[in-house]
């Protein structure tokens, strides 16, 4: 039986929540709006304690399969909701905010799964749906699944940017940085050479941190520094805070430990002190062209004509955490186009696509692995 996704109930629902402000922290009323669709297709859920949502094993064929998306999104400005505009065949916001198509696209996509699971019950594989929080603050809610809460050990992550047909199966590894700089604090015309400028100190390790590109596996960033006070007092504090990301293990220790060489030795040429701490984000993860994930993708795709298309990242989400916590998935391309900024935009046609070749993969007809 050839399964058709309801493309105006999808493209109703993709509008419906991203006219709900769910910014990271404040996931409650999306999570709200998904469980009252779960509960009206009659189906069992469960919450954990960091907000994640678990929707029970919708009972299909074959091995058990999941599909994950965030609820929360980028921060909005404050006291600011979206409004949200159809025109053209476009879905944006107004252009004073984000749409919140990342990752609402997602989880429009999995509730069409679940509907369409409900109207067509004999013919889906095993169904699972998570749904997590605060994936935009470094993964921190996909880091507190509880697996055990699920059967299913294979799915997608349908939180790709990248087009209809493209999934990711590889992504690095990260850790965030913060170093603390600290100097001697004077007034800045009384007494200027008595003090050590802590802006100064970071500033030239800073300058010799090799940011960017360190390696051919490898990126670097310093995003945010604070110092000071006021303007007649010579700081004796400085923070600055950054990232370092790498496919490589080996290329990643290298690059760290010349960051922490670098900040000893400048402190010390000054005569002041500089701590680094590193905390790690995620780790990396790559999915391997035999597992049951890429075997589902390669089939739905041959199916519908399409050329499956598979990529890499230098970013990272909530795919690191679940890889490795056994939950392998392929972050699944949705079509999502300038997210994170008041220009992004949903073309609808290419969005339907992706959710078909998705209810393909979901049912796929004929003998079920």
């Amino acid at each position: 039986m050839q399964i058709e996704i309801n493309r105006e109930r999808l493209i109703t629902t993709l509008i419906e929540l991203c006219s709900i402000s769910s910014p990271s922290g404040a996931e409650e009323p999306a999570a709200g709006y998904i469980l009252k669709e779960v509960e009206a297709a009659g189906f069992s859920w469960e919450k954990d304690e960091t907000g994640n949502i678990y929707v029970s094993c919708l009972k299909g064929r074959g091995t058990p399969l999941f599909l994950s998306s965030h609820m929360d999104t980028v921060p909005l400005p404050e006291g600011k909701g979206v409004t949200v505009l159809r025109r053209g065949g476009r879905i944006s916001s107004d252009g004073t905010t984000i749409l919140g198509g990342d990752d609402k696209q997602g989880v429009a996509a999995a509730l069409e799964m679940m509907r369409l699971c409900a109207e067509y019950p004999e013919e889906h594989r095993d169904l699972e749906l998570l749904f997590t929080v605060q994936e935009e603050r470094g993964s921190a809610g996909s880091a507190r699944t509880e697996p055990e809460r699920l059967k299913s050990r294979d799915g997608f992550n349908l939180d790709g940017e990248t087009p209809p047909g493209t999934v990711i199966y590889k992504a690095p590894y990260k850790e965030k940085f913060i170093c603390t700089v600290r100097g001697v604090s004077s007034h800045a015309a009384l007494a200027p050479l008595e003090g050590l400028n802590a802006i100064v100190l970071a500033s030239r390790i800073i300058a010799r941190l090799p940011l960017g590109e360190p390696g051919p596996h490898s990126t670097s960033n310093v995003g945010v520094i604070h110092s000071g006070k006021q303007i007649n007092v010579v700081p004796d504090t400085a923070v600055f805070e950054g990232e370092l990301r790498s496919f490589s293990p080996d290329e990643f220790e290298k690059i760290r430990e010349e960051f922490n060489g670098i900040c000893a030795e400048e402190a010390r040429l000054m005569g002041g002190e500089a701590r680094i701490e590193w905390t790690l984000c995620y780790e990396s993860y790559e999915v391997g062209p035999d597992e049951n994930c890429c075997l589902w993708f390669n089939r739905a795709c041959e199916d519908l004509g399409v050329e499956p298309r598979y990529t890499e990242s230098r970013g990272g989400g909530d795919s690191n955490q679940l890889n490795n916590k056994g939950l392998r998935n392929l972050v699944f391309g949705l079509g999502m186009h300038n997210i994170h900024s008041v220009d992004e935009y949903v073309v609808e046609e290419e969005y339907c696509r992706g959710v078909e070749l998705l209810a393909r993969i979901v049912f796929p007809g004929g003998e079920v692995r």
